[in-house]
């Protein structure tokens, strides 16, 4: 049987670096998009030899023709952060996950992965849709693997987030001394492609972290020295969430507050086994510093 992998979130950071995993391997890519998709992110899809198919995973009657000749399912498609929809969340995170699982099982998918995420003390809607989300994969009868990262390295470490080393302007969240194993989108990619098809990834959920247990002070500092130390001037802003879930009504807001305050308080994750088991080595964080400033 000829395998074919749907790619749901395949315009995202982490559905785009798994897409050109895939395509590198010589496998069969199917990449859904919704129609509203920016169109140079649907040609870079084709030019990169991924099969286009529209779809919206909060439109079921969408998924079934997507689904047609699929062998596997990977989904990274979430809203979180840049959808201002009150109700995206839910809609997204949860629902359209659960409506691609119903699409998947009625077309007789041999796996599902699903991206969902690492729990963390503070709960926030989110990460509760992120959850529902993987529960309602899990009770499918589907074959599957959840795959749980923690934070993105290259996320919480970008301009957007305002870290910008370069232009002398550090934000970070809390008081900057809390580690966290910290992972790059790049590995978790790899670990998304790898569960498609692991026997060591059926059925399971695999929490994902960094080798490394770091801060974000020490990051700031890691980079300064690969640098040359040439960024060391410039203003350092400390930002609270404390309170900030209290604050907030819309589930949007009260998500952003519950990820920093999570990034605030720090976490850990052992991924040792994880990365035997995979073969995959996790990306150091000097060496992911040094890929960046290259």
């Amino acid at each position: 049987m000829n395998e074919l992998t749907l790619v749901s979130g395949s315009t995202g950071v982490v559905g785009g670096k798994i897409c050109d995993l895939l395509v590198s391997q010589g496998r069969a890519v199917r990449a859904l998009v919704r129609p509203s998709t920016d169109p140079a992110k649907v040609e870079r899809l084709r030019t990169l030899g991924a099969e286009v198919v529209v779809g919206d995973v909060e439109q079921p009657e969408t998924l079934g023709p997507a689904m047609a000749g699929v062998t596997h399912v990977v989904t990274t498609a979430s809203t979180f952060p840049a959808d201002q929809r009150p109700d995206a969340i839910d809609l997204v995170e949860r629902g359209g996950t659960c409506n691609l699982v119903d699409a998947a099982a009625a077309a007789g998918v041999r796996r599902f992965v699903h991206l969902s995420l690492l729990e963390t003390p503070t709960t926030y809607p989110h990460q509760q849709a992120k959850l529902a989300a993987e529960a309602y994969v899990k009770q499918s009868g589907l074959e599957y693997a959840a795959i749980k990262p923690g934070l993105f390295v290259d996320v919480w470490f970008s301009q957007p987030l305002g870290f910008d080393v370069a232009g002398g302007t550090i934000q970070l969240f809390g008081d900057g001394t809390a580690t966290h194993t910290w992972i790059c989108t790049d590995d978790v990619a790899r670990f998304c492609v790898w569960a498609l098809d692991a026997p060591e990834a059926r059925n399971a959920a695999i929490e994902l972290g960094g080798p490394d247990a770091i801060s974000q002070l020490d990051i700031l500092g890691c980079t300064r020295s690969s640098s040359g130390g040439s960024s060391s001037g410039g203003s350092c802003r400390r930002r609270s969430s404390s309170g900030c879930t209290r604050r907030a009504r819309p589930p949007l807001e009260v998500s952003l507050a519950g990820v920093m305050l999570n990034c605030a308080r720090g976490g850990y994750v052992d991924a040792a086994v994880a990365s035997a088991q995979s073969g995959i080595r996790l990306t150091p964080m000097r060496e992911f510093v040094a890929q960046q400033l290259a």
